[in-house]
């Protein structure tokens, strides 16, 4: 794995950062001026997008070759890692009469930086955002974090470095998806806490399905379906949340979910029904920082 030293940190200011913006939440892409740059082939890509992802430091050649190729690379790594930094230079320079654009793709004592400002970099933006999220939640400021958190997820444009094949690359992606699910969460708990629920239901029963081992996903589920008056339906989620959990994990649901099924229960006056659950209810938007800003299919990252 790529790694972390205080020592191969490199400045990213002055006019070279400011020039170029990179986006990796969805299909890898680059701006230089505004202007969309062809990073180039599949392998080329791969290798600026581990540079992306550690923005501002150094990565070694030998670090960039296990990051982009796994352990047991080609004898031809080493080499193909100049020539794509080359390329990648070529491409980032897009007037040709100049020459390639060293100052934003460095060499240094350490390996290869790219000179990408935080704010420039998408992914970066998300995490900082989602923690200034956190800290207005903490700070009892609901509607600000409900707003931050909105923005954030909405950076999202599909799987982070989509139809890029790298290890590092793949568990960076895991990473950020995760932190995604984690953002989506907040996102409808505070919403449901502050008393609102159109279109979390057919949001939440989407990424239900596509987290079907994952319980906060659920009891944020049943909480929206006891709040719309589905009570049927929501004894229905925790019962085959439950079975699935027996049958594949061996365990039982956690206290949160089992507390939201006992509220349900309360509510409904009796024993839990049979049927299936009704279609979930389209969603309706409610102002910019209500509506759901997240897609209902956010599921665990897929490998590339």
């Amino acid at each position: 794995m790529v790694g972390t030293e205080q020592t191969d940190a490199v400045a990213v200011g002055g006019a070279a950062a400011a020039r170029l913006r990179v986006s990796v939440l969805g299909r890898l892409r680059a701006w230089v001026h505004g202007r969309e740059v062809d990073l180039g082939p599949a392998r080329q890509r791969a290798v600026f997008a581990v540079l992306a992802a550690r923005a501002g430091r150094a990565v070694g050649r030998d670090e960039l070759v296990e990051a982009v190729w796994g352990a047991a690379p080609p004898a031809t790594a080493v080499g193909s890692v100049y020539t794509y930094v080359c390329g990648l230079r070529r491409r980032l320079q897009p007037d040709p009469d100049r020459p390639p654009a060293s100052d934003l793709l460095t060499s240094t004592p350490h390996g290869y930086a790219l000179r990408l400002s935080g704010d420039a970099l998408d992914a970066a933006v998300f995490e900082r955002w989602r923690a200034e999220a956190a800290a207005m939640a903490a700070a009892g400021y609901a509607e600000g974090a409900i707003g931050r958190l909105g923005d954030a997820l909405r950076l999202w444009h599909g799987d982070p470095y989509a139809g890029l094949r790298a290890p590092h690359l793949e568990w960076e992606r895991e990473r950020l998806t995760e932190l995604r699910l984690a953002a989506a969460e907040q996102w409808a708990r505070l919403q449901l806490d502050r008393g609102r629920d159109d279109g979390l239901v057919a949001e939440l029963a989407g990424l239900a399905r596509a987290n079907c081992l994952h319980e906060p996903v659920h009891e944020l589920l049943i909480r929206a379906l006891h709040r719309a008056g589905r009570h049927a339906d929501a004894l229905v989620v925790f019962r085959r949340l439950r079975r699935t959990l027996r049958d594949e994990l061996g365990v039982e649901p956690g206290p949160d979910l089992r507390a939201a099924y006992r509220r349900v229960l309360a509510a409904s006056g009796r024993p839990p029904g049979r049927g299936e659950a009704a279609p979930a209810s389209a969603a309706r938007g409610h102002g910019r920082d209500h509506a759901v800003p997240f897609r209902h299919d956010l599921a665990p990252a897929r490998t590339a």
